[in-house]
């Protein structure tokens, strides 16, 4: 069985509509039903955690931009959790299929391992209907257009314990995810990609401040918690850790001038922008 964890914005306008299909989501599909856990306490937190019976995590430490810390985050899921196997999730991801199967098979090859996939993003402006033929529908939507790259990661399946000393990023600003992955490949735990098992679709939403999630003071902070731009990892870079990649190469001499690196934050936003 496995435990997910998440942190969810308050749940209000768009983000109420988009955080309780995902939700939804994973107490449809997933079987046996997960170990649930919300942190935080933003709107209306405590009564969707009554609704659909998670446990409620309801403090969590901050920073001094009042943005949730990861260290904290992942601490405290895992002391609460009563399963072996970890998910983080983001909030607006729906999942099709079901993550314990995979997961399973994963934990029966694998003392300890990470794994994640790429997601799909479609627009979806409604409470879906779950006892419809949802699944159908959405996963008839989902094409090599809408797939997003391998840097683009929004859940992590892993063992308890395999993350315990995490610098306290921001969440939801850059880099963190990428922390992640390049720990695991460090700490020599498989890696591995489940896009092709995991239909994880990605619901379109803005940002009230775009800036804030891939420039500012909180993008860079997070990059120097992690040690610099080589301590990131794409899945498709961990994947491929033993051929030598120009790219890391790059990152290298990055780390070395702290102060290209708001340049390279611009550079990389309007990449993915394009990608």
């Amino acid at each position: 069985m496995l435990t997910l964890f998440f942190v969810p914005k308050a749940f209000e306008g768009n983000f109420a509509i988009i955080q309780e299909n995902a939700i939804k989501s994973w107490t449809t599909v997933i079987d046996p039903r997960p170990q649930i856990i919300l942190l935080g306490n933003e709107k209306r937190a405590k009564d969707i955690c009554t609704k659909y019976n998670l446990v409620h995590i309801p403090h969590i430490k901050k920073n001094n931009f009042s943005t949730p810390l990861l260290s904290d985050i992942f601490e405290k899921a895992q002391n609460k959790a009563v399963n072996k196997i970890m998910v983080y999730i983001n909030s607006d991801i729906i999942v099709t299929n079901n993550i314990d199967s995979i997961a399973s098979k994963l934990a029966r090859k694998h003392k300890q391992f990470l794994a994640s996939g790429r997601r799909y993003e479609i627009q979806i402006n409604k409470l879906i209907h779950f006892k419809s033929d949802w699944r159908k529908v959405l996963i008839e939507r989902c094409n090599e257009k809408n797939l997003k790259n391998s840097a683009w990661l929004d859940y992590f399946i892993f063992t308890k314990g395999l993350f315990r000393d995490i610098p306290p990023f921001a969440l939801g600003r850059t880099f963190w995810d990428k922390w992640l992955i390049w720990k695991a490949v460090h700490g020599h735990y498989p890696v591995i990609d489940v896009t092709k098992h995991v239909l994880a679709i990605h619901q379109s939403h803005g940002y009230r401040s775009t800036q804030s999630v891939w420039e500012g003071k909180e993008a860079i902070e997070n990059i120097r918690l992690a040690g610099g731009w080589s301590h990131g990892y794409s899945l498709d870079e961990a994947i491929n850790k033993k051929k030598p990649r120009p790219t890391y190469l790059l990152k290298k001499i990055i780390d070395r001038f702290p102060a290209t690196w708001p340049l390279f934050l611009k550079i990389r936003k309007i990449r993915n922008k394009i990608i």
